[in-house]
Formats: C-alpha cells, structure tokens, sequence
C-alpha cells in the first residue's frame, strides 16, 4: 500500500509536468503521450511488470493533433504504430520498406477519418535475460525469475459474435518453439480479469497464427496481423 501510494504522488509531479509541455507546445503541436509497461500491484498476486496480463500489456496512449477529434479507441493499438504515425504526420511515406515498419500510422483514428481495415491480432513477447556468468540470477534479478512466452492478442468476430481474446504460450526457452510448459487463454469480454484459464493445452488455430507472427517483420507484420481464426471450441 505505501509503495502504492508513493507512486500515486510521483504522478503529481508528472501530471503538472506534461501540462506545462502541453501548455507550451501549443495548439498546433502533435503531442504523443504514453507509459512503459504497466506495473502489477498485487493483481494476480504479482509485482513489476512483463507478464502478459491485462495490467500489465496495457498503457495508456494518448495523441493529440490539431486535427483531432476527442474520442477513444479500443482497437488494438501498439507501441509500434508510434514510429509510422509521426511519419505519416511529417509527410513521409512510411510503409516505404526501408523504414521496415512492423506497425500501423494512428493518424485515421486521431482526426476521425474512415481508414484502412485494422488490425485483428498482436504479437506479445517476452525473452528473459540471457548471457550472463551466473548460472540463476533469478533471486537478485526479478527479470530472471519469468518464463519466455509468446502471446496472441485478438479483437474481430467469430460467427458474428465479437471476440476479444489473449492466448499464450510459455517457455523454457523461446529460441526453441517445441518446449512449451504452460499455456493459457482467455476470453475477455466476459472474464476482464482473467481468472478462467480456458486453455487445456495448444489451440491450433490461433498456435499457428502465433508461429508465422513471431517469424515476420516489416510489412509481413501487417499481413500477419489481419489473420483472425477463431478456436474451434
């Protein structure tokens, strides 16, 4: 609760300073504000951050433009879509394969234009430190005691019906996909806190979305990410 509360206060401190940067930007200033990973305080009965659970893959993302509108989006948005939508806004054409762009340009659902067919899925992952002399950090290192995983966030429709799912898949390490140790799946629209485990071991249809999006890069990401299978059951 104090350490809490601690980081409570130091948000005084942030708020009053991106308002005086906002204040002196201007109207006419595109102005991004986001976070790092979401931190867990207590959820799931974790700390820290970098596991795959709502609190934590989370962030707030705020954009303002000149020629914006107030709204707020739940589409799937990441911290890749940042680079192609200041691109897009200095009038550069980012989808140019030599910036290799793995996201998507914002600025459609910035100024509340009807844009392109969005997204459907969104890699996460997570590598572990590796490298190191000693054989097990994880007692002085907390980064050292989460497993590699790889996760498959998804938002579209399934029979028609509106889905918004997280799978993932652990393991010992991800440099090799064959060593699975856990799995999980939710469906979060009815279970937001994920608190039911839906998966009894691998999904095929969504194991393989997952594998051919962990392999891609550039504008492969954006074929991937408009792959939308639902799970047979």
């Amino acid at each position: 609760q104090r350490l809490y509360l601690d980081r409570l206060e130091q948000m005084l401190s942030v708020d009053r300073m991106v308002g005086e940067v906002i204040d002196a930007a201007g109207p006419n200033t595109l102005i991004t504000f986001t976070g790092d990973n979401g931190h867990f305080h207590g959820e799931h009965r974790l700390s820290n951050k970098l596991s795959p659970q709502e609190e934590s893959v989370q962030v707030p993302l705020y954009i303002r433009s000149p020629k914006g509108i107030t709204r707020q989006i739940a589409d799937l948005t990441a911290n890749i879509d940042l680079a192609p939508t200041i691109l897009e806004y200095a009038g550069r054409p980012w989808a140019n394969p030599a910036f290799k762009i793995d996201g998507r340009s914002l600025r459609h659902f910035v100024e509340g234009a009807t844009g392109p067919n969005w997204r459907k899925s969104l890699l996460l992952e997570y590598h572990r430190p590796r490298g190191v002399s000693e054989p097990d950090r994880s007692g002085t290192d907390w980064r050292f005691g989460l497993p590699d995983y790889l996760g498959l966030r998804q938002r579209g429709l399934g029979g028609g019906v509106p889905l918004n799912t997280v799978y993932v898949q652990y393991y010992a390490d991800v440099n090799d996909l064959t060593t699975i140790v856990d799995y999980e799946y939710y469906h979060l629209d009815v279970d937001p806190f994920q608190t039911d485990n839906l998966a009894n071991g691998r999904i095929i249809e969504l194991d393989q979305i997952l594998r051919d999006f962990y392999g891609a890069s550039g504008a492969q990401c954006r074929d991937q990410d408009m792959r939308f299978v639902p799970p047979a059951a």
